[in-house]
């Protein structure tokens, strides 16, 4: 046995040295392994994704003999490895891929290259790692790099441009292709069909995303890549998740598992005949026969009190509905669309009951009913932000632990986009408060419930309708942009699905991205997230609805000045109701502090919400610049957050008589050389918190160049100067992204708004609207 181990070694030398010796008549600077008559057309897809000057030469997708033109067939990316072996791996590859294409499985195949290891270091592997993926722990924490990142493009283009079987890609890669594997599953969890890394680990905290995918693991053992330890890892982390991976472990033959692993059938038996396993698409309606209904109404929904509810759904045209609830019936018609609507009778708060609906012989009954409070809580990034999110959960744990409380319910829209306005939207339906429940929980909306059922005792129901990274454009319907005519031709865009797909494909090979980031963005256009997410809950009764977004309008504060107010107005036309409260919340301290006054996108931002606060009937601002962060978008202090929001709420929507808001600016008169700033006190007398003077104020002249002042408070005005300007004409108070130390604030500890008494042109002013030739 020993000698025959040692004469397969001497031959497979040979064959290297032989193959290193046959240039690529393509590619001259990588050799060619000994080619075979049936191995002559794989010269036409090896793929190069690196060269020492930094140019990418082009890939190919091989199309072996049979197949069909238009016909779906499966795609395999196969990811080879890296350095001195690229060889060996081409001619393991070679070994396994007559069987692979001719005898059983036509299919198309893409077989990008990893770069190669740099020359020099203690140890070549760990510094190519360390410059691939960025991470010198064999992790995949960092984005791969540039020839992945192209690779990665390549692979989106060609399942863009090709007859590809989604439901049938599968992923392999050896040695550093492990690597690369790892990292195409993470980034695209749900284009695979399978998947086989060898000798390549990965990070454990992907294995959540990945444990729908029927993964083989293969390790060789000794392999100084990687060591089994992580391979076995992550196989446990997946078991952990859920999944269902297999792994395969070959002692002490290292890279040698190539040899054994890819010309063996039966790996590939067992690739091709996993089926990726995905989630049903979740319901957008409830259902039984031709009954449907909203997702807003089902199991354990909240019912707006003391005013008429609409509940609506679709029967068969000119079918008849009936609908009993808290022993009265309402009856309606079908219309030649189908939909139907009952209007309900205002009753108290209480509960559970209820609901029968019928049409015909079907019938829906909907349980555990509560009338009571209903908010809409929409916005971006910080209205999303959970309790699943660490720095919360770890910041709240106590709460968490005490949140169980069946008066507080909370319903979250699926986060998408739509061309045109839906009838329907995605949903796990109505959660209970409770620390199984909570993870998906809004945390601001969840203590502005909190609070308002303390105060009022009755249930409260959160619909919670926001998504990340989003503009207000996107939030507003088409009739409501139409002030803002400029937007026609994005929207115009958004409803032509070629064009759109089109974009959106081209910007991710252009990026080498393929999930998302970094490239257009549809959700952003005018219009989109408002048809999917807000027009499907259009007119379920509500009180009110708090908001928290800006963050991404803050490039165009200025023109939030305009876009704002015309949603608002939007939302309400559509509920038919011209005085909904709308409750914002300002944007908080963010950025570095700054030595000097200077202009600022978010204070700009800022201003525009607090002259909404103005412009807009029955509107109310929350102020939140002490509980942001130095540099931190998403601070975790969402519990001030909802206080104050709630707060607003009491005074405005439940008319209560309470200090709800910090001092707002009034207005400002010059007495020499001070300048004496006036302000609408919603509570007690003006107080510099922790401190025998104010911060943050700066003053100017005529030649508006600001600089830091003196204030001081006289009563209920601040005084402000400086003895470098002698003749002021303007004052600004924490006019930054991060005033550190702003302390203007009323006795009952509610900071001052952010402001400035002149109207001088700011960053913005020049950046109005157009999304789409804003975005990547």
């Amino acid at each position: 046995m020993k000698y025959k181990f040692l004469l397969a070694a001497v031959l497979f030398v040979i064959a290297i040295r032989e193959a290193a010796a046959q240039p690529d008549p393509e590619h001259p600077d990588f050799a060619a392994a000994p080619l075979q008559s049936w191995e002559q057309p794989f010269r036409d897809f090896a793929f190069h994704a690196w060269r020492e000057d930094g140019h990418v030469l082009p890939y190919r997708l091989y199309t072996p003999p049979g197949i069909e033109p238009g016909k779906k067939y499966p795609l395999v990316i196969f990811f080879h490895g890296a350095g001195e072996r690229g060889v060996d791996n081409r001619y393991q590859f070679f070994r396994f891929a007559p069987w692979l294409f001719w005898q059983k499985y036509p299919c198309y195949v893409i077989a990008p290259q990893c770069p190669p290891r740099p020359a020099g270091g203690p140890d070549g592997e760990d510094v190519w790692v360390q410059t691939a993926f960025g991470a010198p722990e064999h992790t995949m924490k960092a984005v791969p790099s540039w020839p992945m990142r192209l690779a990665m493009a390549a692979i989106h283009s060609t399942i863009a441009a090709n007859p590809i079987d989604m439901d049938r890609i599968y992923v392999t890669g050896l040695s550093m292709g492990g690597f690369a594997t790892w990292e195409f599953l993470q980034r695209e969890p749900g284009l695979v069909a399978a998947a086989a890394p060898v000798c390549g680990g990965a990070d454990t905290a992907y294995a959540p995303s990945m444990k729908n995918i029927p993964i083989w693991v293969f390790h060789g053992g000794a392999d100084n890549t990687v060591l089994p330890k992580r391979s076995r890892d992550m196989v446990a982390a997946l078991e952990h998740a859920g999944g269902h991976p297999k792994y395969t472990e070959f002692p002490g033959v290292g890279h040698g598992a190539w040899a054994k692993t890819y010309p063996d059938s039966a790996v590939w038996e067992w690739l091709f005949a996993q089926r990726k396993q995905r989630k049903p698409a979740a319901p957008l309606y409830h259902s039984t026969g031709s009954l449907r209904l909203p997702l807003l109404v089902g199991d354990h929904m909240v019912i707006q009190r003391d005013r008429n509810v609409f509940i609506w759904g679709w029967a068969t045209a000119g079918q008849k509905v009936e609908v009993g609830f808290r022993k009265r019936r309402y009856r309606a018609v079908a219309g030649a669309d189908g939909k139907w609507m009952v209007t309900l009778d205002a009753c108290a708060a209480g509960g559970p009951y209820e609901m029968n609906i019928r049409a015909g012989k079907d019938k829906i009954v909907i349980r555990d009913i509560l009338v009571g409070e209903v908010w809409l809580a929409s916005g971006q990034s910080n209205m999303v932000l959970d309790f699943n999110n660490d720095r919360v959960k770890a910041l709240y744990k106590d709460e968490i632990a005490a949140s169980s409380n069946d008066s507080i319910r909370h319903l979250l829209v699926n986060r998408t986009y739509a061309a045109v306005p839906a009838t329907g939207f995605a949903s796990t339906g109505w959660k209970s408060a409770n620390p199984g429940n909570l993870p998906s929980f809004s945390a601001a909306a969840y203590f502005f419930s909190l609070t308002l059922l303390q105060k009022y005792h009755v249930p409260i129901g959160i619909i919670n309708a926001s998504y990340g990274g989003t503009v207000a454009e996107a939030w507003t319907s088409e009739e409501g942009l139409k002030e803002l005519p400029y937007y026609g031709p994005d929207i115009a865009f958004l409803k032509d699905t070629a064009a759109v797909n089109e974009k959106v494909r081209a910007s991710q090979v252009r990026s080498g991205h393929l999930s998302g980031q970094g490239v257009y963005d549809p959700r952003n256009l005018p219009t989109a997230l408002y048809n999917a997410m807000i027009a499907p809950l259009e007119p379920y009764g509500i009180r009110g609805v708090i908001w928290y977004q800006g963050e991404y309008n803050a490039h165009r504060a200025f023109e939030y000045r305009r876009l704002f107010p015309a949603l608002i107005r939007d939302w309400r036309k559509e509920w038919g109701d011209s005085t909904l409260p709308f409750i914002y919340q300002q944007l908080p301290n963010f950025q570095l502090p700054v030595t000097r006054p200077s202009e600022n996108e978010w204070a700009e931002l800022r201003e525009a919400q607090l002259l909404t606060l103005k412009a807009v009937s029955r509107t109310a601002m929350a102020v939140a610049i002490d509980i942001g962060g130095v540099n931190e978008l998403h601070p975790a202090d969402k519990k001030d957050v909802g206080i104050r929001l709630a707060l607003q709420a009491e005074r405005l929507a439940y008319g209560e008589p309470i200090v709800a808001s910090g001092p707002l600016y009034r207005d400002m008169r010059v007495d020499g050389d001070k300048v004496i700033l006036s302000f609408d006190l919603a509570g007690g007398e003006l107080v510099a918190k922790g401190a025998d003077t104010l911060r943050y104020f700066a003053i100017a002249g005529a030649d508006r160049k600001f600089i830091w002042a003196h204030a001081v408070i006289r009563g209920n005005t601040v005084e402000v100067s400086s003895p470098q300007v002698q003749q002021p004409v303007a004052v600004r108070y924490a006019w930054a992204g991060e005033p550190t130390g702003c302390n203007l604030y009323n006795r009952e500890g509610l900071p001052a708004s952010p402001f400035r008494t002149d109207d001088w042109p700011g960053l913005t002013v020049k950046n109005m609207g157009g999304n789409a030739r804003l975005l990547p």
